[in-house]
C-alpha cells in the first residue's frame, strides 16, 4: 500500500522486500518492469548483502515494515542521510474477550478476519487472545464455526 501511494503522489521508487519471500518479489520485478518506467521504478531482490548496499544509497524518504531490529538499521541510515523515515514496526496486539461481549460471533468474525488478512501478515493482526473464562468454551466453538464457514470442512 505504501507504494501504490509513493506511485500515485509521482515519487520514483525503489522496492526492496524481504529475501523470505523471493517469488513474489521475482513476480513483482517482472510486473513492474513490463508496465513501469524502469528509470522511475526498480525491484532490488536478494538478502542482507544487497539491503546493506541498499542503504548506502541517497533517499529522499525510506519506509519500513518489519521487526525492531532492521527497523533501527534503517533509521540510522536515513539518519546519516538526513533523510525523511517512516517505521511501521508491528508489536504485540493482543485481543480481549469479556464476559462483557454483547455477540460473540461477530466478535470472533471481526477478529478472525483481521487474523487471517493477508495471511496473518498485517502489523495490526491480533497476536493472541486473552478470553475469560466464562466466555472461553463459546469463543472456541465462534472461532471453530469461522473457520469451517471460511475455509470449508477440509482445509
Amino acid at each position: 500500500m505504501p507504494a501504490i501511494g509513493a506511485i500515485a503522489a509521482g515519487n520514483t521508487l525503489v522496492l526492496k522486500l524481504s529475501e523470505i519471500c523471493e517469488h513474489t518479489t521475482a513476480a513483482l520485478a517482472r510486473l513492474i518492469e513490463a508496465y513501469l518506467d524502469p528509470d522511475c521504478f526498480q525491484v532490488v531482490q536478494g538478502g542482507a548483502d544487497e539491503t546493506t548496499q541498499l542503504l548506502k544509497e541517497k533517499f529522499d524518504h525510506f519506509f519500513y515494515t518489519g521487526n525492531g531490529n532492521v527497523g533501527r538499521i534503517i533509521a540510522k541510515a536515513a539518519a546519516e542521510q538526513l533523510a525523511r523515515v517512516t517505521l511501521e514496526l508491528g508489536g504485540k496486539c493482543p485481543v480481549i474477550v469479556t464476559k462483557n461481549c454483547s455477540d460473540i460471533q461477530i466478535a470472533v468474525s471481526r477478529l478472525m478476519w483481521g487474523k487471517l488478512t493477508n495471511a496473518g501478515q498485517t502489523c495490526v493482526a491480533p497476536d493472541y487472545m486473552l478470553v475469560e473464562r466464562d466466555v472461553y468454551a463459546p469463543v472456541i466453538e465462534a472461532i471453530k464455526l469461522y473457520l469451517h464457514n471460511v475455509y470449508g470442512s477440509d482445509p
